[in-house]
């Protein structure tokens, strides 16, 4: 029995972030949000079901960015996300026990994070 699935997520939203001079590095505290719509499709044989889920979430984190070079920094930092997702499935596709066809997931994440910033303009 062949069985398959498939996610794709799209989100987006803005971040704040003070920066704290520390000899040549940076140390930093932010805050972010982000709302986006997450898509899942599973594929079991010859039943094949798929949701759409309205998600967003809210975060804060410390981190320190330590540049690269006169446009770049690398930057690492350590985050707490708060999320939540709800999924909407199509009343025929509907899994035994929900009575309704809404249903609201909440996740919080503890995350490492490394990036690098790339700074535009002069």
């Amino acid at each position: 029995m062949d069985v398959g699935s498939s996610q794709t997520l799209i989100a987006a939203g803005p971040f704040l972030r003070y920066y704290i001079p520390i000899s040549d590095a940076l140390l930093y505290f932010e805050g972010k949000g982000a709302i986006g719509r997450l898509t899942v499709g599973i594929a079991d044989g010859d039943d094949e079901m798929s949701s759409t889920s309205n998600m967003s979430y809210k975060g804060v984190g410390i981190g320190i960015s330590a540049p690269l070079s006169r446009r770049g920094n690398a930057m690492l930092d350590v985050g707490l996300e708060l999320g939540s997702t709800v999924i909407k499935f199509p009343e025929e596709d509907l899994p035994s026990g929900f009575e309704d066809s809404n249903y609201r997931t909440v996740s919080t994440v503890v995350g490492l994070n490394v990036g690098f910033s790339i700074f535009l303009g002069q």
